[in-house]
């Protein structure tokens, strides 16, 4: 039964029943994984990512390779942005940068809590895929799908969560481009939101918001397109 199994002698007409454990041992082994990597420092996961899988490869489970291209991102996008996957730890690794180096990781599980793990301090950093130096304005989003999504279209950074620090803030007032925050719609992210445009204002910083029913990067090129335009004719028109 789902509570556990019971076995019955035919010959003696013994029967006996064992309840079902929380987790299973590969559970176990997982819960054991995550808790040593709440310890490790970057430069310790510096060691073994570059031993780790591209998304693409053959020994990645196959749940693992479809959430990207769920929302729309190739496998190649995934790999240009250097997210590579952790057969241990069943985590994909996503390498945050500050120029070409990397200063910090970030593990995400599909299936399990905790969702994210982090090394080193995120205060203040993005993830961010391309760079537009042409355009003025940027795109914040929470997670990395999100950003590597928009970013085939528009400038895009993600915040790495719905935590926006005073860092992010800083980091925004000492470039030149007008910051449009789109967090999901989810509790999360509507907090998220209302502290990002806090924080704005206070550093004096102009800024835009766009608000849809779904996650960013559940949207299609000409939506994304769309709602950066609204959002963008809204502020000049003020």
């Amino acid at each position: 039964t789902d509570k556990g199994w019971f076995y019955y002698c035919h010959r003696c007409g013994h029967s006996e029943f064992e309840p079902r454990g929380l987790m299973s041992i590969s559970d176990i082994k997982l819960a054991k994984a995550d808790e040593d990597s709440k310890a490790m420092t970057t430069l310790q996961m510096m060691a073994e990512y570059n031993k780790m899988y591209t998304l693409a490869s053959g020994t990645v489970p196959e749940s693992i390779q479809m959430w990207p291209l769920k929302y729309g991102v190739s496998l190649l996008d995934t790999h240009d942005n250097g997210l590579r996957y952790d057969l241990k730890r069943d985590r994909i690794v996503i390498p945050i940068k500050n120029g070409d180096s990397i200063k910090a990781f970030q593990s995400r599980a599909l299936d399990r809590n905790p969702k994210y793990l982090n090394t080193g301090d995120l205060n203040g950093m993005f993830f961010t895929p391309h760079s537009w130096k042409d355009q003025h304005y940027l795109v914040i989003v929470e997670d990395v799908m999100s950003a590597i999504k928009l970013s085939k279209i528009c400038p895009a950074a993600a915040t790495l969560g719905t935590n926006f620090t005073d860092g992010h803030a800083m980091r925004i007032s000492e470039s030149d481009k007008f910051p449009i925050i789109w967090y999901d719609n989810d509790k999360a992210g509507k907090k998220g939101t209302e502290e990002a445009m806090r924080k704005l204002q206070l550093m004096g910083i102009e800024y835009g918001v766009i608000n849809t029913e779904q996650d960013p990067k559940c949207y299609n090129r000409d939506e994304i397109r769309r709602y950066i335009k609204e959002c963008l004719t809204s502020f000049c028109s003020a």
